[in-house]
Order: C-alpha cells, then structure tokens, then sequence
C-alpha cells in the first residue's frame, strides 16, 4: 500500500509534516517544503528563521518552544540523516524524532541509520526525490530541489576549503 493510501484509510490527508535536518541547511528545507506543500502541509516554523543560529539563550528556547508546537500537530516526521553528524551537532534532530515518535507520528529517514532509534523508522530512503513522489507531489519542482542542493553542498565546501569553522548549533 503506499503511503498516501495508508493515510488516506485514517482520514488524515494532507499530512503535516515536520522536516528535521540540520539547521545551516534551512534554505535546502525551505525548496523541500515548497515542493511538499503543493499537496501537505510543512510545519517546520524552524525553516523561517535568519541565517545566523541566534544566541544560546532566548533565542534557543523561542526556537525550541516553536518547534515543540510544531511537532505537536505532526503527522509524519521526515529526519534527513544524510550529512554526517558532527561533535559540534547540536543533536536537535534526535530530540524532535523522540518527541513527534511519542506523539504518535510516523517516521521517515532520508539517510543511513545513524543510532539505535533509526530503526524505528516506518520508511527510510536514500535521497528527496523518492520521498517527494511517494507523498504525491509532482516532479516539476524538480530543478528548485537540485539548486537547493547544489547551493548546500558548494556552502559546505567553501567552508571546508576557507577552514570555516563549524559551531554550536550547526544541527537541529
């Protein structure tokens, strides 16, 4: 059966989902939902904030009070696992995937298990476009996911290249 078929017995079409994935890479999330919401709804209030990761006081706990609502009326939880989780992680990703899977949330990884909980999984796969078919969305943002992607991957290897350094708060 596939997905939207499965959803679909439970009355629960569109789905709300909550993208989780690292925080430096919001503007690759913002494409993703673009492409989602032509059929769901993205939840992931997280994606609008500004470029830089605000200071670990208030500005934290605004975001994490925002995403615990968010997360709250989530129906699906996509975690993309695909960049490699650093010390500097902030770990925000595991934390939302604990919290949405004791809301009663399915889960879906984009990625390789990286721990224990990943098996929990409903549905795991190895890059975005498969994921934007299964949840019925057309492929003709297609070209807005590769820029996305492309941008991401050139800002990590410039970073890398100019010996950036990577900081709290790089994860969410």
């Amino acid at each position: 059966m596939n997905a939207g078929a499965k959803w679909a017995e439970i009355n629960v079409l569109p789905l709300r989902i909550y993208l989780s994935g690292r925080y430096r890479d919001r503007r690759f999330y913002r494409a993703i939902r673009g492409i989602l919401n032509q059929q769901h709804r993205v939840v992931s209030s997280w994606l609008d904030e500004g470029d830089e990761h605000p200071p670990e006081s208030v500005g934290d706990r605004r975001i994490a009070a925002l995403d615990i609502t968010d997360l709250l009326e989530t129906d699906l939880l996509i975690c993309d696992t695909r960049f490699s989780f650093s010390p500097h992680s902030g770990g925000g990703r595991e934390f939302e995937r604990g919290f949405a899977y004791a809301q009663g949330a399915r889960l879906w990884r984009v990625g390789p298990c990286r721990q224990t909980f990943h098996y929990l999984d409903d549905r795991v796969w190895t890059n975005w476009p498969p994921v934007i078919q299964a949840l019925g969305c057309t492929m003709d943002s297609y070209e807005e996911y590769k820029r996305a992607a492309l941008r991401v991957f050139f800002e990590d290897e410039s970073k890398s290249a100019d010996g950036g350094s990577k900081g709290k708060g790089e994860d969410t």
